[in-house]
């Protein structure tokens, strides 16, 4: 199940980062002073770098012939967004953007507009908000036209943005945006910023990459045969990135896992060899009429193959989990649980009066003997089955929070009863 549990795992996180990326546009890259993703502390090359400043955007912007558009982008974290008397928890990012900063951000205005030129070159304080913000201050209202305040300073709604709904467990839309050099006004410039460049298309991305460095190279005056003191990162090399760390993290499963199957079998190992103490009547009655050593021998193997097999089965279920819209067969299960413990407890009633049934005529002769150990086998192993299943089902029942729990149990209150009154007693 944990195998299981972390390929979905994976998989689900290769395919969002897939469909994300591929929402952004294959023909986009950005430009930024640290690398995508850092592991353990920063590199002390990549802290003396130069901030990345607008002037190299507009450069790029002048100067490059293979691409379509160049956005600007600063950010703040940790903003409180207010509104009237509600306000949002300070984890709010702060975006400072302009006009192509939906767009090549792979985000679709839902209501309003976005950023203009003309907000960019006035410095309004105007704002693109995201649907968490909105879920949180205008539960009612249209936010569209309404003012936000971030730290005091107020901004028109004028836009909002469709929802893109959560990423390892992190909200993506918990934002605002307003125009860059707003942005710059009240939290100034000396910060670095980060660049995304859209090429005309995927066929030219190579070509329009090795343009845009080759300018900011110029820009930021990189010695011949040094390395570029700037990150280019494109979908790629983040999808690269991604799948070596989800790869270490799968090896590293797949070890703790196959320790957890060797610590299984131990246990079923155990408890087939208390199963075979506890049964040595039965073993006996078996042998005495005529049962061989290899008949033994293959009932217990069966058991504890049909017990691997549906522990199995049950790990498949549970480690699939819920995918896309339809339920998974163990939320089913646990669904109709109530006609399960109705079947439980009629199948342990049953069970139950033809061992005492049985266990009345075991002064029959040597032929009634070999039928009625038959029979007790059959039905043992069977209502072993069936006990397991039930179990399995209860627990996954508890798992989902279901409130159906007392139909079998009632009923197997009832029938210990009923049995215990009985004058022949229980072969079992």
């Amino acid at each position: 199940m944990s195998i299981i549990g972390m390929m979905s795992i994976i998989n689900a996180l290769d395919r969002y980062m897939t469909s994300t990326l591929s929402a952004i546009g294959g023909n986009v890259f950005w430009i930024q002073k640290y690398p995508a993703v850092q592991m353990g502390r920063l590199d002390r090359k990549y802290r003396l770098r130069k901030d990345l400043k607008i002037a190299h955007a507009e450069a790029i912007s002048r100067r490059a012939t293979l691409i379509a558009t160049v956005s600007v982008e600063l950010y703040e974290w940790g903003q409180q967004i207010k509104y009237k008397d509600k306000a949002t928890n300070p984890n709010i990012m702060l975006y400072g953007g302009d006009q192509w900063w939906a767009d090549v951000n792979g985000l679709n205005i839902s209501e309003g507009r976005a950023l203009t030129p003309e907000d960019i070159y006035h410095r309004r304080n105007v704002a693109i908000i995201g649907a968490d913000v909105v879920d949180k201050l205008f539960p009612f209202t249209y936010p569209v036209g309404e003012a936000i305040q971030v730290q005091g300073v107020r901004y028109e709604v004028v836009g909002v943005t469709e929802k893109r709904g959560n990423m390892l467990g992190q909200s993506q839309d918990g934002f605002v945006v307003i125009p860059y050099t707003t942005f710059t006004k009240y939290f100034g410039e000396k910060r670095s910023i980060g660049i995304a460049v859209k090429a005309r298309n995927v066929e030219v991305l190579p070509e329009a990459i090795d343009e845009v460095v080759a300018i900011l190279r110029n820009a930021r005056k990189v010695p011949p045969g040094n390395e570029n003191d700037f990150e280019i990162v494109t979908a790629d090399s983040v999808m690269d990135t991604l799948r070596n760390l989800t790869g270490f993290v799968f090896v590293a499963a797949v070890v703790i896992c196959a320790i957890s199957l060797v610590v299984g079998g131990i246990g079923i190992m155990n408890i087939m060899l208390v199963s075979v103490t506890e049964r040595t009547r039965e073993i006996g009655i078996r042998k005495a009429v005529g049962a061989k050593n290899h008949h033994i021998l293959a009932q217990f193997m069966t058991e504890a193959i049909g017990i691997c097999l549906f522990g199995g089965i049950i790990g498949v279920v549970l480690g699939g989990g819920r995918r896309g819209t339809h339920r998974s067969s163990a939320e089913i299960t646990a669904g109709n649980t109530g006609l399960v413990n109705y079947l439980g407890g009629l199948f342990f009633s049953l069970d139950r009066r033809c061992f005492w049934y049985l266990s009345r005529h075991e002064s029959r002769p040597a032929q009634s003997h070999r039928s009625s150990a038959i029979r007790v086998d059959l039905l043992s192993s069977a209502y072993k089955l069936f006990i397991s299943a039930v179990t399995v089902i209860k627990v996954t029942q508890l798992i989902k929070g279901s409130t159906c729990q007392k139909a079998m149990d009632e009923a197997i209150a009832l029938d210990l009863k009923r049995v215990e009154n009985s004058p022949g007693g229980i072969l079992f």
